[in-house]
């Protein structure tokens, strides 16, 4: 009943913006995506040595986005196996974030949120790591063998780094394709709410077009002057 009401000229008007205001959820947020994309180390040796160690993985994003949280892999059931600390750094080996991981008994996938998200940027590299200070952490040798890419990021051959230190340091050691089982969760900037890059280029042509009409309207609207007739009723008097 509402569009029957209203002229023909404002319906593309109207059905643009409500395919604004009504679109699906799940382009709008979306929930974060891990970049290993679902892998789980089938066949891992365990290290227990008594060097402190930081292990991680590189990747270059293939979006810009939030880095939100770091997951790792723990295979022992044994709270002095959990990392002391999860970071991300740039290729340079600056710390954009770090988090400080609690002692747990739980094996398995485990994920550390972030204090605050870290934008990342298409097309640049990072390392994401944990801090084993007390030497245990698992590795799949030849896990990286071949890299591999998702709709989130790009991880090359060798991207496994690895580095011991006495305190919680960039890893930039790589050896034997190793898989350390260390990832990060990655949330596009369109899955944060905002427009896709392909969504104002579309929008804006098609409301471009009322404009012109609306100017057209008002010099046909502008004949109400010839219907100065009016004046001739002041015969009355």
């Amino acid at each position: 009943y509402i569009f029957s009401r209203v002229p023909l000229l404002f319906l593309p008007l109207l059905l643009a913006f409500g395919a604004l205001v009504y679109a699906p959820a799940d382009s709008a947020s979306a929930a974060s995506a891990s970049i290993l994309d679902g892998r789980n180390p089938s066949t891992f040796e365990t290290a227990s040595g008594r060097k402190s160690v930081e292990v991680g993985m590189r990747f270059t994003a293939r979006v810009n986005g939030d880095v939100t949280a770091i997951r790792y892999y723990k295979a022992k059931k044994s709270a002095k196996a959990t990392p002391a600390s999860a970071s991300l750094w740039s290729s340079a080996g600056k710390r954009l974030a770090s988090v400080k991981l609690s002692a747990t008994r739980a094996v398995g996938w485990l994920t550390a949120k972030l204090p605050s998200s870290v934008e990342v940027t298409e097309g640049q590299t990072y390392v994401v790591s944990v801090y084993a200070k007390s030497g245990y952490f698992i590795a799949t040798r030849g896990g990286f063998s071949t890299g591999f890419r998702n709709t989130i990021a790009e991880v090359p051959a060798n991207a496994g780094v690895s580095t011991i230190a006495p305190t919680s340091s960039f890893p930039r050691v790589s050896a034997l394709a190793t898989n350390y089982w260390v990832d990060a969760m990655v949330t596009p900037t369109w899955r944060r709410g905002k427009p896709r890059p392909t969504f104002s280029p579309t929008t804006s042509p098609t409301a471009t077009p009322t404009p012109t009409r609306t100017t057209t309207v008002t010099p046909t609207a502008s004949a109400t002057p010839t219907a100065t007739a009016t004046p001739t009723v002041t015969a009355t008097p």
